[in-house]
């Protein structure tokens, strides 16, 4: 473990990194990171997740969603639902969060949200769009992944846009709706 952080600290993060993982964020969970990797001058954590999900206590709400307990983190989400609407007081798409929900064909994410975790969306098949607001910032490795449909829909130059592109995924931008 010792010898991973050592080649982390060594990793040469080109200017761009900062837009997609700050390097302030790096330093202070460096060790919750499973390793990095440069990709495309991009310096991105490989892991599903920024930290563990698992350890937060998930609190039910009547949408038959669960939360954390302060309601700013949306852990997971019914796996027969086809449509969902976030709550305005959730800040983060928790790790696998829909994940394996099918039926999934709309979503809306509200602008409180500022961060989804790696896997959040991984093999939703129905879905087709998901319009991203600009305050996301943070979007984790795989995030859409198993989503053979799915274009994005934000901001030219937005992080979402930037994600889109790295990993080939449809891009419309949002005043093109």
């Amino acid at each position: 473990m010792a010898r991973r952080q050592a080649a982390a600290a060594r990793v040469n993060h080109p200017p761009f990194s900062r837009t997609v993982l700050d390097e302030d964020f790096m330093s202070i969970n460096r060790n919750r990171c499973s390793w990095l990797i440069a990709l495309c001058g991009l310096c991105l954590i490989t892991s599903l997740a920024w930290g563990d999900d698992r350890s937060i206590t998930p609190q039910k709400s009547n949408d038959g969603a669960k939360y954390s307990k302060d309601g700013t983190m949306l852990l997971s989400c019914p796996k027969d639902v086809k449509s969902f609407t976030i709550p305005s007081s959730v800040t983060k798409i928790g790790r696998m969060a829909f994940s394996g929900c099918g039926s999934l064909a709309s979503i809306t994410i509200p602008s409180s949200v500022t961060e989804i975790r790696g896997g959040a969306f991984i093999d939703c098949g129905a879905l087709e769009s998901i319009t991203i607001p600009s305050s996301v910032t943070r979007i984790g490795l795989k995030a859409f992944g198993g989503c053979p449909e799915l274009t994005v829909i934000a901001d030219r130059g937005s992080i979402a846009w930037k994600y889109a592109e790295l990993f080939k995924i449809p891009v419309q931008e949002l005043d093109e709706q």
